[in-house]
């Protein structure tokens, strides 16, 4: 018997129709287990993560990318958000003493957070001390300083103790904290995972706790305290500040 043309037509679209159906099928089985397989990996590969996060950025994969984030600890941006909350042991300046700092110690105060790798190293006691040096020009800014890595309070109140013309810190004027479980490094964007160090990244919070000022350096460089008071003069000032601001400039008008 001759089946007519129009049938014909009809079952082969049905038949095609069903192939193309299974076909999506098996892709989206192969992508979702290629997905959740390159997520475990990216635990030991960053650089896979952030490959399948710029892909899930681009499909519009917008759960998969959040569940990347948590996987790989990227952070978002920061500045202009609330500042990632925190808890830390720390070792006093005064090189005997132990105590604990939270950012909600800060409140109604600004505060100048910064990073560094790791104690006992060549260009972190210049900074550190140099921020130690300049504590009365921050307090003058009402402005609270605390110092941050990786390290234990016991490797950092022995650092305090060590002489400075033995590569020490001798006393400081503000705590340094122990983010020994490398947390707050993450959540501020600065650890380098694979060497459970931070960078040198300096954060600016305001007192009402909105981080208004982020800079990262690579470890080979240290920070200018000069431009950080500088900065956070003009953060303070209130008006538009164009390049090079200095107290006592005007500030932009916009038209």
């Amino acid at each position: 018997m001759q089946i007519p043309v129009p049938v014909i037509i009809r079952r082969a679209g049905s038949f095609i129709d069903c192939v193309n159906n299974y076909s999506k099928l098996i892709l989206s089985i192969i992508l979702t287990l290629g997905f959740w397989n390159a997520t475990i990996y990216s635990v030991g590969n960053h650089a896979c993560a952030k490959k399948i996060l710029q892909r899930s950025y681009i499909t519009g994969r917008e759960t998969e990318t959040n569940i990347l984030k948590e996987v790989i600890g990227m952070a978002e941006r920061l500045v202009g958000l609330k500042a990632p909350d925190f808890e830390m042991e720390t070792a006093l300046g005064n090189g005997k003493d132990f105590g604990k700092v939270k950012l909600s110690d800060y409140k109604g105060k600004w505060l100048v957070l910064f990073f560094y790798p790791a104690d006992f190293t060549f260009v972190c006691p210049t900074e550190i001390i140099a921020m130690s040096e300049a504590y009365e020009q921050f307090q003058d800014l009402d402005a609270e300083i605390l110092g941050v890595s990786t390290d234990s309070k016991y490797s950092h109140r022995a650092w305090i103790n060590t002489p400075r013309d033995q590569n020490g810190l001798g006393q400081l004027n503000y705590p340094l904290a122990a983010d020994f479980t490398k947390k707050v490094s993450r959540d501020y964007g600065v650890l380098i995972e694979e060497e459970g160090v931070a960078l040198r990244g300096l954060f600016i919070i305001d007192p009402e706790g909105e981080l208004k000022y982020q800079v990262v350096n690579h470890l080979d460089v240290g920070r200018s305290v000069d431009e950080t008071i500088r900065v956070l003069q003009a953060l303070q000032s209130g008006g538009l500040c164009p390049a090079n601001w200095k107290p006592g400039q005007k500030h932009l008008v916009a038209q």
